[in-house]
């Protein structure tokens, strides 16, 4: 299997469902044996999918706090749109970091 497949999080994830789909059917009385990885294969390949997509989606999310959730970018958009941040919870504070009074 190694030989086939690169050990990590997706071989893993792959031989623990492919076990845990065994196990199934050996408990519902099905104890022929597999003939080949084919299903390990199938297993593999979707799970390599899976952890791809939320890879990416993690991913994603950390570039959206970094940015546009940071507390820094709130309080530039409210500033340009032209709201008195003085009367904000923490406006003030943050002008007076930036260096600007009110």
């Amino acid at each position: 299997v190694l030989a086939l497949y690169t050990p990590g999080r997706v071989l893993a994830h792959a031989l623990s469902e492919t076990v845990e789909r065994i196990r199934e059917k050996r408990a519902q009385g099905d104890t022929k044996p597999l003939s080949n990885h084919n299903y390990l294969k199938t297993v593999y390949q979707s799970a390599e999918q899976v952890i791809a997509q939320s890879s990416n989606i993690n991913a994603r999310e950390k570039q959206q706090v970094s940015g546009s959730d940071s507390r820094d970018a709130y309080f530039r958009q409210m500033q340009q749109l032209g709201i008195d941040l003085a009367k904000i919870s923490g406006g003030l504070e943050w002008l007076k970091s930036q260096g600007e009074e009110t």
